[in-house]
């Protein structure tokens, strides 16, 4: 089954407009993402439930450490719909693979 996402307010089937009130539990990637898309789609009151207080007091955080974000499939196809692929071009480091 494909999906193509609609800008703009849900209507119910009778033609009202519906304020749809969503709970997101969990502020990672899919969270911030899956926000990001239903606020772009508009009609929905959108909460995110993150148990850390901030990304630098979670327990898998280290200053210390680089960290490497793989996005691809569904993840790239999500970061495009919700419009930030140009940032990732801009300010990430691409790596192409490792030549041995």
């Amino acid at each position: 089954m494909h999906f193509e996402p609609r800008i703009g307010s849900w209507r119910n089937p009778r033609g009202h407009n519906v304020t749809i009130s969503v709970a997101i539990v969990g502020g990672g990637p899919a969270g911030l993402t899956l926000a990001a898309a239903l606020a772009q789609q508009g009609g929905f009151e959108i909460a995110v439930f993150e148990r850390a207080e901030d990304h630098f007091s979670a327990e898998t955080y280290n200053p210390d450490r680089s960290y490497t974000i793989d996005i691809t499939g569904h993840g790239l196809r999500a970061a495009r719909f919700i419009g930030i692929t140009d940032r990732f071009d801009a300010e990430l480091i691409h790596f192409k693979g490792l030549k041995i």
